[in-house]
């Protein structure tokens, strides 16, 4: 039997940043653990593929869904000391706001990053030299393959750079429900990114006077200004990962690119900056249909309002293939695309 918040043929559109067109067979959002059991179980009688989002900041659909799409919208969020607990589906700048709020700090630099707590730790998400598994204790999960709840330790989760094992190995396993992250009462500001102490002086503010709320309103300032509004112009954010070289192609790099923006990563790694890439293989601004790198930040593509799944494709190659060419580096996608054309 259907349950009754199941709607078929879903236009899923505006429920995705990038806003692309696509319809889902079946489409549900669930506010209960009843519910989610019903779906998955109602998805499992059908023989339906499942694809479970929060607000769909990191989610692109490249054409129509043939299985069930769920939105889990499950609230909730406490204090047990140090440690924040928040259901998957509340709004992660909220839930950073709302840990400021209770003199709960780490999370700062975390500020205004678009979706939802559940996807945190999917993506590992992370912005000016903080990550989520830095404070990660525990995530609960609903795993499909028994249908029991279970804990899993950050160890257990496997955090990577923007990965984990919901994002690789277990992608389809395991619906987040739950997370707890351990927080500190001593704010600490992190600003390893030039970009920060560059605000820092454009506001005039000293650090010795830096307080956590600011710190988070400092790096709404530096996205506001550097990273388009998903609710003007769709995007996904970062469309693609930094990518990791090691210290060998680093110096051959390096010689002919003095310019080329690096990070060391330890263990004789760089992370090099996609944005620099993409914008000195000269591609800032290059649009293909409705589809394009953004004139404010080259690591973003957007979506000029009639966008489709052919634009991005032919973008994404053209972007790609240009930076390989270029400088020999294979750039990944970092939001998970559903019925990627061939």
């Amino acid at each position: 039997m259907k349950p009754a918040i199941v709607k078929e043929k879903f236009a899923l559109g505006e429920l995705t940043t990038f806003a692309l067109p696509a319809v889902a067979a079946c489409f549900a959002e669930v506010t209960t653990l009843n519910e989610l059991n019903q779906c998955l179980d109602y998805a499992e009688n059908r023989q339906l593929e499942v694809v479970v989002m929060g607000e769909g900041s990191n989610l692109v659909f490249m054409g129509d869904y043939p299985g069930m799409v769920i939105k889990v919208s499950l609230k909730g969020i406490q204090v047990e000391g140090r440690s924040l607990r928040v259901a998957a589906g509340e709004n992660w700048h909220e839930t950073v706001t709302w840990a400021l709020s209770q003199g709960l700090y780490g999370l700062e630099n975390l500020s205004y990053i678009p979706g939802t707590a559940g996807a945190a730790p999917v993506q590992n998400i992370g912005a000016y030299g903080v990550e989520l598994a830095q404070y990660l204790e525990w995530v609960r999960v609903l795993d499909r393959t028994t249908g029991k709840i279970q804990e899993l330790d950050k160890k257990a989760c496997e955090p990577g750079y923007r990965d984990s094992i919901f994002k690789g190995k277990d992608r389809d396993r395991f619906v987040i429900i739950e997370l707890s992250l351990g927080l500190t009462r001593q704010f600490e500001p992190i600003l390893v990114y030039d970009s920060l102490r560059e605000e820092l002086d454009r506001k005039n503010i000293v650090e010795s006077s830096l307080t956590a709320m600011a710190m988070s309103q400092l790096i709404g300032s530096i996205r506001q200004r550097k990273l388009p509004d998903p609710s003007i112009t769709g995007n996904a954010g970062s469309f693609f990962k930094n990518p990791v070289i090691d210290e060998q192609y680093q110096q051959i790099l390096i010689a002919r690119y003095p310019a080329m923006q690096m990070i060391p990563q330890g263990k004789a790694e760089y992370k090099v900056s996609a944005a620099w890439l993409i914008e000195n293989a000269g591609l800032k601004g290059l649009t293909i249909g409705q589809v394009g790198v953004s004139e404010k930040h080259s690591l973003v593509l957007v979506n000029h309002g009639a966008g489709s799944a052919r634009d991005l494709a032919e973008l994404l190659k053209k972007v790609t293939g240009s930076v390989n060419d270029l400088f020999g580096i294979e750039l990944e996608p970092e939001p998970r695309m559903i019925n990627c054309l061939d």
